[in-house]
């Protein structure tokens, strides 16, 4: 089980770190806008945060168990943020569903191993 909680959490962190790092960048800001209609400011100053807070929650989580639940909740969390705004007609983008149902399925499946643990 242990060995399932790493293979999914590496994925996760990566995401986690990177996002925010590209949102502050502005490398992915046009995204952000496309798939949630909320602005820039909100991706560098709300966002990116809370992504990063998710990274250090999952990468802490490896170490302590109760911060790997409160992790795959965080992150299943901001993913189905982005899939309910996808879903309004305007920004139905076909690669933020299938990215966002993916890293939703990953944090699902960590939070459910960690439960099963």
């Amino acid at each position: 089980m242990k060995l399932a909680v790493y293979a999914i959490s590496a994925p996760l962190i990566a995401e986690s770190v990177f996002a925010p790092l590209n949102l502050w960048r502005g490398r992915t800001v046009a995204n952000w806008i496309r798939f949630t209609g909320l602005s820039a400011r909100s991706a560098r100053m709300v966002a990116a945060p809370v992504k990063l807070l998710a990274a250090l929650l999952l990468i802490a989580g490896l170490i302590w168990r109760p911060l790997d639940l409160v992790a795959a909740a965080a992150v299943l969390a901001i993913a189905l943020f982005y899939l309910f705004r996808l879903g309004h007609p305007a920004r139905r983008a076909a690669d933020g569903i299938v990215a966002f149902t993916v890293f939703g399925a990953l944090a699902a499946a960590l939070l459910a191993v960690q439960l099963l643990r």
